[in-house]
């Protein structure tokens, strides 16, 4: 998809940003209730793998990579984002969609020369 875009761009001044998780699987509350804390671990783990090689992907086709994961959590393993999710644990409540909003504004403003 990266690379389509790319090549729709024209050579024109374009901003791609791509988010990354902040859980691959329901987080919160939830998840501690019905997985329990072992499976918590590891879906931290896998979150930042996958985030790992899509910001991997994202840097080789000049975009932006907008880390969702701090936006919930300073750490996967810390702030418990259950106050940002839904009821299902799964996906963002108002809050959580304002905590991906500002993150995608910060990451859509220009940055100073180094940009």
């Amino acid at each position: 998809m990266l690379q389509r875009l790319t090549q729709l761009d024209d050579g024109r001044p374009a901003t791609v940003l791509v988010t990354g998780y902040w859980n691959v699987f329901p987080d919160g509350d939830v998840a501690l209730q019905q997985y329990g804390p072992r499976c918590e671990a590891d879906s931290a783990e896998l979150t930042r793998r996958v985030d790992g090689v899509t910001e991997e992907v994202v840097a080789a086709h000049d975009a932006t990579y907008v880390d969702l994961l701090r936006a919930f959590k300073r750490t996967a393993e810390t702030d418990d984002p259950t106050e940002l999710l839904a009821d299902d644990g799964d996906h963002p409540n108002h809050a959580g969609h304002q905590k991906i909003s500002d993150a995608l504004s910060a990451a859509a403003m220009p940055r100073s020369a180094d940009r």
